[in-house]
């Protein structure tokens, strides 16, 4: 199933801890594909304006290049968009099918 495929590994590998193998193998991800690119960093006043791209980049390659093995030759943020969509409707719809409350997301938003 293809929700088991997407949203599994990045609620095990990425959402809740991070999987020191994953991180490695992005790190050398980068490496090998991206040696020469830039990352910035900037201090705000708090955490939320404040922003460490380095870590977001890492984030990142988790996620597209190996949990959902998006393709060096593809336009990873097309095909990221797309599977984020495509996550975001089917937790959607699981929701309303079940009815289930989502834990949090009332506190969040009240």
């Amino acid at each position: 199933m293809a929700f088991e495929r997407y949203v599994r590994p990045v609620r095990n590998k990425t959402a809740f801890h991070y999987d020191p193998e994953q991180v490695k193998s992005a790190l050398e991800f980068r490496a090998a594909h991206h040696s020469s690119s830039l990352c910035s960093m900037t201090i705000g006043e708090d955490i939320h304006s404040s922003r460490f791209e380095f870590a977001d980049v890492v984030l990142d390659t988790v996620v597209c290049r190996k949990l959902w093995a998006i393709p060096i030759a593809t336009d990873v943020r097309a095909e990221a968009d797309r599977i984020a969509d495509w996550c975001f409707k089917r937790s959607v719809e699981c929701k309303r099918s079940t009815n289930a409350p989502v834990r949090g997301v009332q506190s969040v938003l009240t």
